[in-house]
């Protein structure tokens, strides 16, 4: 079913729905975090989505079309809300679980349906708009600050403070001791119009050919770490701190996802991350 926004007044009703999953994704990587999306508010162009364990920034001025699904799978009907930009590439997903309310789901496809139903809809001509300025959003909530002040979100991928190249065999065996120690870290994935955040450990890791998956009850990751091209920690200055990430590129120079540690506003990041991230081996490091 074809839906019309606007897409912020759609979005504000989704706190009704109960639990969902929703979903950010790129080329390389999925990220899939499951909660109560039940806050919203805005910050220039960006529209924050929050709740319990969840957190999402999406630019809705950057997407073209919407649509209420019903996929048919192996354990039933499978309803969600998706969102596409202006070359048909998926920028976010909200699924229904079995804890949603689907009555009022149903209401608010009735609500925002479409009045053309046709099967084909145009795409329009010429180059997708310019990303938002990300390095000065007025009205941040504190736990997006440190990002965007620092330039991180603002497509300028050259311009991030960076310190070393990690060697990428080390990847896997890094996500494993993570997850072993029970570590809580921040995993970001985003595409030109979505950014979400998982903050919290990992547990459940699962390689599968080229991907890598967390499968944890409300997070789940799948990752082709085969298209990790480049490996490098980044330093953010955010008051007077030296944020200490770990970000993947693909071969085209773009980020596949983030990590960081948890952070502490007393005391900025956590020890423990840093010094993990300090005794990663350089790019060429014998390993």
């Amino acid at each position: 079913v074809r839906l019309d926004g606007p897409w912020p007044a759609l979005l504000a009703e989704i706190g009704e729905l109960g639990v969902l999953m929703g979903l950010t994704r790129n080329d390389e990587a999925v990220h899939e975090k499951t909660g109560r999306y039940d806050r919203i508010a805005t910050a220039g162009d960006w529209l924050l989505l929050s709740g319990h364990g969840v957190d999402t920034a999406l630019l809705t001025g950057h997407w073209h079309a919407g649509f209420a699904v019903c996929e048919a799978t192996r354990i039933g009907e499978r309803r969600s809300l998706q969102f596409f930009d202006a070359r048909g590439a998926a920028v976010y997903k909200l699924y229904l679980t079995e804890q949603a309310d689907r009555a009022r789901y149903q209401r608010l496809v009735d609500a925002y349906r479409a009045a053309d139903q046709s099967p084909k809809l145009d795409l329009p001509a010429g180059s997708l708009p310019a990303g938002a300025d990300s390095s000065a959003v007025p009205g941040l909530p504190e736990r997006w600050q440190r990002w965007f002040k620092a330039g991180f979100f603002a497509g300028q991928e050259t311009g991030i403070p960076s310190s070393r190249s990690i060697g990428i065999p080390v990847f896997t065996q890094f996500m494993l001791q993570l997850a072993d120690m029970l570590l809580p870290i921040q995993i970001i994935v985003r595409n030109q119009a979505a950014i979400q955040v998982h903050e919290g450990p990992i547990r459940n890791l699962m390689i599968g050919g080229p991907w890598f998956n967390v499968l944890d009850d409300d997070f789940n990751l799948h990752l082709n770490h085969s298209a990790i091209a480049g490996l490098r920690t980044v330093n953010l200055p955010y008051r007077g701190h030296n944020l200490q990430g770990l970000q993947l590129r693909n071969a085209h120079g773009q980020t596949i996802a983030s990590l960081f540690g948890q952070y502490d506003p007393a005391g900025g990041d956590n020890t423990l991350w840093n010094d993990l991230l300090a005794g990663l081996p350089g790019e060429n490091a014998n390993l």
